[in-house]
């Protein structure tokens, strides 16, 4: 019975089968997510960790001390970082809006749903995003790159974070996140 099919009755050495489709999965939402989230914060970290390194029209690096084949069209590797950062930030918000599009029209256990708030969080994020600098891509990788891994995206790690704050000042006194009892 490899053919998706399963007994249901046997009468008189008669079998009755029944064939079942699996429900289609029109869930595309949470899958774009994580590609361009994944996308977006290697995009970040490329940005940041490249330094002054440029790469040519050959397509190989060049240090960023003196090249004899500084003549050739250079392009500083920090430049093709912010524009896919930019890039997947634009196609984000794009597809998170229609996320909350779909939170308005499916109701809010849709799979391809996000709540306004998320919406305003992943936008405000990514905005910050485009400030620069060490600290800010810190915040934003640490941010998308949770969102995107973690089982549940950013909201399930904060509620287990939260669970494990909990448990740790019930066993020891002192919080991860709280600090002391009192404070």
């Amino acid at each position: 019975m490899d053919d998706g099919s399963y007994a249901v009755a046997s009468i008189d050495a008669a079998e009755v089968t029944a064939k079942v489709d699996k429900p289609k999965d029109n869930s595309w939402l949470p899958e774009f997510s994580k590609w361009n989230g994944g996308i977006g914060t290697l995009a970040g970290g490329v940005e940041i960790l490249s330094g002054s390194a440029r790469i040519g029209t050959e397509f190989k690096l060049h240090k960023p001390i003196l090249d004899f084949r500084q003549y050739l069209p250079t392009t500083k590797i920090a430049t093709l970082g912010k524009l896919g950062g930019l890039a997947t930030l634009g196609l984000g918000t794009v597809v998170d809006g229609v996320g909350v599009l779909n939170y308005y029209r499916l109701g809010a256990s849709n799979p391809n749903s996000i709540s306004p708030a998320k919406f305003g969080v992943n936008t405000g994020v990514g905005v910050y995003g485009l400030l620069g600098g060490i600290p800010v891509a810190i915040v934003g990788a640490g941010y998308y790159g949770i969102d995107t891994f973690y089982p549940g995206g950013f909201p399930a790690a904060m509620d287990k974070w939260a669970e494990i704050d909990k448990n740790e000042r019930k066993s020891t006194g002192y919080g991860i996140l709280t600090g002391p009892k009192g404070f």
